[in-house]
């Protein structure tokens, strides 16, 4: 499905009335959610972190997996989409095939409701970890079926 983007900020999206609200983001593998959209995601909704740090702790824990929260209507998408971070930029930290991974894992998810969502994210990889948006996008679009992406920019 075809990226609807939007200027603004993601936490303000207007969902459809009585719709799950669904906010996907890039994670690290090492445990951190101290910047980017990350550390907005751990501020606002802390339990989401917390789920993410049970997982780190824990031995299932892998490079293009998908930990989820839900607190009543709210699911939050912790997307395991690069394994370190960093400020080098000349170092793409995102890893596309874990990118692929992950939205294929949520289509599947989203699709066994049989309703259409929106997902709303950040162009997720492309910033803080210098993924090239045009890879990711059609990754994005290519699967994405069983919901509507999202994108906000600021």
């Amino acid at each position: 499905m075809k990226i609807k983007y939007i200027k603004g900020d993601m936490f303000t999206h207007q969902f459809p009335e009585d719709s799950l609200k669904i906010f996907a983001h890039g994670c690290n593998m090492q445990g951190v959610m101290g910047s980017g959209v990350a550390l907005h995601i751990k501020k606002q909704f802390p339990w989401a972190y917390e789920d993410y740090r049970e997982k780190y702790f824990s031995s299932d824990f892998s490079l293009g997996d998908v930990v989820y929260s839900r607190r009543g209507n709210i699911i939050v998408c912790n997307m395991l989409t690069q394994e370190f971070y960093g400020r080098d930029k000349n170092v793409v930290y995102v890893s596309y095939e874990a990118v692929e991974k992950c939205f294929k894992n949520l289509n599947e998810r989203c699709g066994k409701h049989g309703i259409q969502f929106d997902v709303v994210m950040p162009m997720i990889g492309a910033g803080l970890a210098n993924g090239g948006w045009n890879i990711i996008s059609s990754i994005i679009e290519n699967n994405s079926t069983h919901y509507q992406p999202v994108v906000y920019q600021l």
